[in-house]
């Protein structure tokens, strides 16, 4: 296993992977790119990618995640990238990803369950820059949901049902660009 200790990019996409093993990833001391895209993986245990530092893109799309804690990221202080596209995510905490300090990027697309809030905080971020959310299923959108990502430059909403989008939204997002 010593040979791979230089490891910096494992893409494991298109296989039938169940889950992933924190023992691989300990491993891979320099791993900075980890894609698992289109696997079976339905559970991301709390420890599997915790403090696993040198990671900045992660990609989990079209998995079979049903369930992100609070906790599975922590310690992902190097994270720029990830992808959750696709993972059939019904809920998630608003909390998920504020242990990430400097994700800039989330894709969260084509789930058509995740319930946005119009009275809470969708995501706490102080880093994310851009979010992708569209063609899940969205019916409105508010202040609130955007209350704690004031640093979001670019919000994709479209392939939505959006009824309602509140444009004081903007006050909230000083730094957005693109909507």
């Amino acid at each position: 296993m010593q040979r791979f200790s230089a490891l910096e990019r494992l893409d494991l996409t298109y296989n039938k992977l169940k889950s992933v093993d924190i023992n691989i990833l300990k491993a891979l001391p320099v791993l900075a790119v980890l894609q698992l895209k289109s696997n079976d993986i339905s559970d991301i245990m709390p420890d599997t990618l915790e403090n696993f530092s040198p990671l900045e893109y992660l990609e989990l799309a079209h998995n079979r995640i049903v369930y992100l804690g609070s906790d599975v990221y922590n310690g992902l202080v190097n994270l720029k990238y990830m992808d959750l596209e696709r993972i059939k995510l019904p809920y998630f905490h608003s909390d998920t990803f504020i242990r990430i300090p400097n994700l800039q990027h989330l894709c969260l697309s084509n789930n058509f369950g995740p319930e946005i809030p119009t009275d809470s905080t969708f995501i706490n971020s102080c880093s994310l820059k851009l979010l992708d959310i569209l063609d899940c299923n969205i019916s409105s959108v508010s202040v609130e949901t955007f209350a704690n990502v004031s640093a979001l430059e670019w919000l994709d909403l479209g392939y939505n049902n959006l009824r309602i989008a509140d444009i004081d939204i903007l006050k909230v997002l000083p730094k957005l660009s693109v909507w």
